[in-house]
């Protein structure tokens, strides 16, 4: 339901009205974004999850600014939250661009990284069993020492003893980072 600033978008509508302005679709700014440079230096800088998050909410917000126009076309109301996020989407567009070719350069990177590291590892043995690791029994690093474990072995290490196996780090600081094979997707 539209709220008491809603307006349709019609042919021939009246625009939607804020307090103090009046907005539509004629009135918003399509300039090329000023600070294109600037978010491709904050991306270059960025984690790759974080480039991740970035895209995945504005293509969150690309789909709303897609209903909303489907909303305008059948003559429906459209209130004033509505039209800034549609007056939005040139710059949505531009940001998911640019995000996107970021990634494109940054994804066979990270790709090629994770295959040495799981290369690395392929040949190596679980520093407590000494077992080799398995698609079965992957192997798990821990954040205290980096030394790589099997899961099962480095629970029963942790809780038995109360610290880590190799370093004696304290079991509340002796966190695990799953070493994960990429499946070709982004998880």
């Amino acid at each position: 339901a539209p709220g008491a600033g809603g307006a349709a978008l019609g042919r021939g509508a009246a625009p939607a009205r804020l307090p103090g302005r009046v907005l539509s679709l004629e009135s918003m700014s399509l300039a090329p974004l000023e600070d294109d440079e600037a978010l491709l230096a904050e991306v270059a800088e960025a984690d790759p999850l974080g480039i991740e998050k970035k895209i995945r909410a504005i293509q969150k917000k690309l789909r709303r600014v897609q209903e909303i126009e489907e909303r305008a076309a059948r003559s429906l109301p459209v209130d004033g939250d509505q039209l800034m996020l549609l007056g939005s989407k040139p710059k949505l567009q531009r940001s998911l661009r640019l995000l996107l070719d970021q990634w494109a350069v940054l994804e066979p990177r990270l790709i090629e990284q994770q295959a040495q590291r799981m290369a690395a590892l392929a040949n190596s043995e679980c520093a407590v069993c000494l077992e080799e690791y398995s698609s079965a029994f992957s192997a798990i690093r821990t954040s205290c020492c980096g030394y790589h474990f099997h899961k099962t072995c480095l629970q029963q290490c942790i809780e038995s003893k109360g610290h880590c196996p190799i370093c004696f780090a304290d079991k509340t600081q002796c966190r695990v980072v799953e070493q994960r094979v990429r499946s070709g997707h982004t998880q």
